[in-house]
């Protein structure tokens, strides 16, 4: 159905998302920590403890948008189905019973 359509492709944007920020997080967490070999200093090391401990922080919160894009989906097929068993339920019962 239209409905389960736009679900589906609801929950492929939500992982595609999580997934292009996972990548350009861990990218980021690299190029932080790459700088300890040129940058110095309390500054340079609040910035990078900064970072290093929101980290588990940033996972968790995408791993919770992952687990949103999962009950989307499952919502989705749960939905597919009970129009599926509705369809059939309906095909089934008899036709002109009120004539």
């Amino acid at each position: 159905s239209a409905a389960s359509d736009v679900y589906k492709r609801q929950a492929d944007k939500i992982n595609k998302s999580v997934t292009q920020l996972t990548t350009r997080f861990d990218s980021l967490l690299d190029k932080i920590k790459l700088t300890i070999s040129y940058w110095e200093g309390a500054n340079a090391e609040k910035t990078r403890n900064c970072f290093s401990n929101e980290q588990d922080n940033i996972k968790s919160l995408l791993n919770n948008v992952s687990v949103y894009a999962e009950k989307l989906s499952t919502i989705t097929a749960n939905y597919e189905k009970t129009e599926s068993d509705a369809t059939e339920a309906s095909a089934e019962l008899p036709s002109g019973i009120l004539n």
